[in-house]
């Protein structure tokens, strides 16, 4: 027993799916779903010194007649939702209304006859509730029932509209009462139901009575599944963490740096170094009104726990790691402006009177390369600088090496971490997709991907073997060979592939890291395919599982993704909610 109070400032959460599944688990499988949401419940000091927090989030399984009853002591009945912490749910409430008298709320009594009691008191019932597939109640007898030669009397309602003789729109509804087979109405119920019980527990395509019965047989033995644990460093932040973050390796010293790109109006939290030597994590900041340059990223590289960076203004700039007060600092000791034109500064220019865009970056230890397009126009260059100096090294434009097409645009892709000391890239045209490789100072290669090609694929190489990778929402495994890209070849993913992935390559293989869903657990897998072959490598290994409890958004799924293979192991990064993790892949 708790007591709390709703707030109205509070927010509601609608529930993911894998709740209902838990919830019928544990109320095996009696249970009617009056709502789909869940409550913050402010707890009472006494209640949340005893529980360890402030405040549960509650699922009251009789409905929402109380949870806009705001700032009064409310008592519950609650019971834990297992691999949830602080998720309980509730059936039943007790409070003192305003006129003081003593309300108690409980479920399953206050829930109207199911159509099964109103079957056995013969009470006609409303075809819609045979297909309210919120009703899981009485499901063993209707097992039995598919069996009965027993008539029910059943009632429909008939909407209809029309045109009046004076051609005025009229409409209305009118029931009726028909008589139906028990054994039909069995089937129908069972049918509705069906494809959430199978999550649970499989059922065949078309189950006999007997295979129902034997469903309903495993589903008393079924054990609940329970959440693995597995080891990684969060580091927690007081904010939901910023989706748009960078990431760079430092090989020297075996750090991997995470940058948030930031904007001249939010210069971005607090950057984080995971040093993969020492075990541990640094939290430290690179933005000040003194050096407003330290913003709007979208590249940078490290060495030697130096940082160089470019941005969106197209300002290239040096930083160094000092002490201020005992925490990390990057301060800035050189910069240049390195805009399209000569001796033009975009600095102190707000981002939309820009008159550029660079929409792809890719760095190494030599070269920043950029492809940049002028705004509202079809004109695209690549532009090269030397990653310490900041000095521009070659611009190419690229109009006239697709022979000035009336169409162009930028076609997004990734490229995996050391794929190429090159710039790939791809361009559309009214032809097609184009690849295109660069140098510092020409391109190299221009081949014709096809008059469409997937958008968002990323580049993959072992010296002359180059493919474009993707991962499918079919859940396949998909390659391009850049030398045949209308050739795809595809294998079947062993998981449910969701939105947040990655592949990156190391010596023998691709490497995929990829969000997935079970029907109860999410998180993060990785799968290595072979170079050569794409064939599967083995089994997906797990690297990260949660149960969700709210519907799946950007802000509570795992995002940030990245990995890198320092000394043989992979480092895994991303963020989830408030919190930024690392996980080392055994």
């Amino acid at each position: 027993m708790v007591t709390g109070e709703f707030k109205p400032e509070y927010r509601t959460i609608n529930l993911y799916g894998n709740i209902r599944k838990a919830l019928f688990v544990l109320e095996k499988g009696n249970v009617y779903f009056l709502e789909d949401s869940a409550y913050f419940l402010k707890l009472s000091p006494l209640d949340a010194k005893r529980l360890g927090t402030s405040h549960i989030l509650l699922i009251p399984l009789f409905g929402n007649k109380i949870t806009y009853k705001y700032d009064i002591p409310i008592s519950f009945e609650i019971l834990p939702i297992t691999n949830a912490p602080y998720v309980y749910y509730t059936k039943k409430a007790f409070y003192t209304d305003e006129q003081g008298r003593k309300i108690t709320l409980s479920y399953p009594e206050e829930l109207p006859l199911s159509p099964m009691e109103k079957i056995k008191k013969g009470i006609p019932i409303y075809y819609e509730e045979i297909n309210n597939r919120d009703d899981f109640r009485d499901i063993p007898q209707w097992i039995e029932a598919l069996s009965s030669k027993q008539e029910v009397t059943t009632i429909g309602i008939m909407h209809w509209d029309g045109v009046d003789k004076d051609g005025k729109m009229v409409g209305g509804s009118e029931e009726f009462k028909e008589q139906e087979l028990m054994s039909e109405l069995a089937q129908e119920k069972l049918s509705s139901l069906s494809y959430f019980l199978k999550s649970i527990v499989p059922l065949p395509k078309k189950p006999t009575q007997e295979a129902w019965r034997k469903w309903w047989q495993r589903f008393q033995n079924y054990s609940f599944p329970l959440v693995k644990h597995l080891p990684a460093h969060i580091e927690t932040f007081q904010e939901f963490i910023d989706s748009y973050r960078l990431y760079a390796l430092d090989k020297e010293t075996q750090k991997v740096y995470n940058l948030a790109k930031g904007t001249e109006y939010y210069p971005g939290q607090e950057l984080l170094v995971f040093d993969v030597q020492n075990d541990k994590v640094e939290r430290g900041r690179i933005y000040s009104e003194k050096q407003p340059d330290a913003t709007a990223f979208v590249t940078f590289y490290a060495q030697n726990d130096t940082l160089y960076t470019l941005n969106s203004h197209f300002v290239w700039a040096k930083y160094v790691p000092k002490r201020v007060n005992d925490s990390l600092f990057y301060q800035q000791i050189a910069s240049a402006d390195v805009a399209p034109e000569p001796n033009r500064s975009y600095r102190e220019v707000y981002y939309q009177d820009i008159e550029y865009e660079i929409v792809q970056c890719y760095t190494t230890a030599e070269c920043m390369y950029f492809l940049v397009q002028k705004k509202d126009t079809n004109e695209f260059q690549v532009m090269t600088l030397d990653t310490k100096t900041g000095k521009i090294e070659g611009k190419i434009p690229l109009n006239p090496l697709l022979d000035n097409p009336k169409q162009l645009e930028y076609h997004t892709q990734d490229i995996a971490t050391g794929a190429t000391d090159n710039f790939v890239f791809q361009l559309k045209t009214e032809k097609g997709v184009y690849f295109l490789k660069c140098n510092t100072t020409k391109l190299l290669e221009k081949t014709l991907l096809g008059k469409e090609f997937e958008w968002g694929t990323t580049y993959l190489s072992w010296g002359k073997k180059q493919y474009y990778g993707d991962m499918d929402a079919n859940d396949t495994f998909d390659f391009y060979s850049i030398a045949s890209p209308s050739q795809k070849h595809s294998v079947s993913s062993p998981d449910d592939i969701y939105d947040t992935r990655i592949m990156e390559q190391d010596e023998e293989s691709v490497v995929a890291f990829y969000e997935y869903y079970d029907g109860f657990f999410s998180g993060l897998k990785m799968q290595r395919l072979d170079k050569d072959t794409h064939a599967l490598k083995g089994e997906s290994s797990l690297l990260y599982q949660y149960f969700p409890v709210e519907e799946l958004s950007s802000v509570n799924t795992p995002s940030c993704l990245k990995a890198f293979k320092i000394n043989g192991q992979w480092h895994v990064f991303f963020a989830k909610e408030k919190g930024y993790y690392w996980v080392k892949v055994k």
